[in-house]
């Protein structure tokens, strides 16, 4: 095992920048390395600069993958990522943690999901692999668009050889924050920890996306939608920073055990309720998306905007989790509250299974 001289482990102030697909060949132990990884050449040579942090540990071990900020209205992710890099000390790990904080940089940038534009999301047009959506774009193309140059790039710069990877979204506060993986996933799932999850089968994934090029090379990935888009939510970065922590822990590339002080629902959306506006009005909700309503209790109401009576009433037949209130109008475009008739008020989903939060040997309830 590799000696760690010094206590306090800083980055390294200059930053490496590479055109090659090779990251971690000759990471020393013990460090935090900042690198610039660069896509291979687009329209006349140019080429987008991607930020990438590396985590080495100690001595030898699993590697982590952290993606984020596939879309450039998903700033919960690098908060998430900025937390959990502030936890980490090299001199306590086994193995290694990748992080790329900011997958999409040409977004961020400009403030859209799609680079060079979303409009079609808002528009609700085009195929559903957009080609201008870098998560249809896996594992990408170093010949190909943007996007596909991209995912090449971030692909075979860690991704290949990965034991777990993290991709981390945000989708807006009309629905319930999800953690979720394919069945292989489901123990990398439950140890991240976030309060609603759900395991699906390899055929809910679209073709293209960062999980569904995982799974074809029999690689575990958790996915993880945040909320909302847009701003900064600490509550969801701490679920973010903490479910990070968790899977090193349980990859065995941090010690101690994954940590669960908060209720967790596995959300069973085979047993979807869907109420329907039978006329337009405003939706006066009693609950947040990911609230548990109890039998027999109203999660919401439409309110007549002349009147001001209420027109309907959404009333849970058993205990659920309402899984979204309102109409979202294109993501990362319009979260809204005033339906027309024939759209959704709530959706109310079943609970698959439900674990309380976990009781530390201290008698603490998880810990920070």
């Amino acid at each position: 095992m590799a000696v760690c001289r010094r206590k306090v482990v800083r980055f390294r102030s200059t930053l490496e920048r590479r055109n090659t697909v090779t990251i971690t060949s000759n990471s020393a132990p013990c460090t935090k390395r900042r690198i610039t990884l660069r896509t291979p050449g687009y329209v006349d040579g140019v080429s987008v600069e991607l930020p990438v942090v590396v985590v080495t540990g100690a001595s030898p071990g699993k590697k982590l993958v952290v993606v984020a900020t596939q879309h450039g209205r998903e700033v919960n992710g690098p908060a998430a990522v900025y937390r959990a890099l502030q936890n980490l000390n090299p001199e306590e790990m086994t193995g290694e943690i990748i992080f790329f904080p900011v997958a999409n940089p040409p977004c961020i940038r400009m403030q859209v999901q799609d680079f060079p534009m979303d409009r079609n999301r808002a528009l609700k047009t085009g195929p559903e692999h957009n080609p201008m959506n870098l998560n249809r774009q896996w594992p990408g193309d170093p010949d190909g668009s943007l996007p596909q140059r991209i995912a090449h790039a971030i692909w075979n710069a860690g991704l290949q050889d990965a034991d777990c990877v993290l991709d981390l979204h945000c989708w807006g506060a009309t629905t319930t924050a999800l953690a979720w993986g394919q069945q292989e996933a489901e123990p990398f799932v439950t140890a991240f920890g976030f309060p609603w999850f759900q395991v699906h089968d390899r055929k809910a994934a679209q073709p293209g996306m960062l999980e569904s090029a995982c799974a074809e090379q029999g690689i575990p990935c958790v996915v993880c939608e945040m909320t909302p888009q847009n701003v900064v939510a600490p509550e969801m970065v701490e679920h973010g920073r903490r479910g990070i922590l968790n899977l090193a822990s349980h990859l065995g590339i941090l010690p101690g055990s994954p940590e669960h002080p908060h209720p967790r629902y596995q959300i069973d959306q085979g047993t979807a309720i869907s109420a329907v506006a039978e006329r337009p009005g405003l939706i006066v909700s009693r609950y947040r998306a990911g609230d548990v309503v109890e039998a027999g209790e109203t999660a919401a109401e439409l309110v007549d905007l002349e009147t001001l009576e209420c027109l309907q009433a959404v009333v849970a037949p058993e205990r659920r989790i309402l899984f979204s209130v309102g109409r979202s109008w294109g993501t990362g475009q319009l979260d809204y509250s005033v339906v027309r008739a024939g759209e959704t008020i709530a959706v109310l989903c079943g609970v698959a299974r439900e674990f309380v939060p976990e009781i530390a040997s201290d008698g603490s309830v998880g810990s920070d």
